[in-house]
């Protein structure tokens, strides 16, 4: 089994959902492959909906993290 971690910076995180899309779009080209699941912090530009709704759609599971 092969696990690959990309890390991308952002210059501000308003423009998180546009770069998820393009970025899933160059794996899907490149590879023919989705990511299976995609991690990211609490913010609110990570638990749009809009965001929630293209994971589902495209099967992948978006972890979150639970603080205690």
């Amino acid at each position: 089994m092969t696990t690959l971690v990309f890390v991308g910076l952002l210059k501000d995180r308003a423009s998180f959902f546009d770069i998820l899309q393009t970025f899933i779009a160059e794996l899907q080209t490149q590879f023919s492959t989705l990511p299976k699941i995609l991690r990211t912090d609490n913010a609110l530009e990570f638990i749009q909906t809009s965001v929630e709704s293209f994971c589902s759609s495209h099967g992948i599971v978006h972890h979150l993290p639970v603080y205690l």
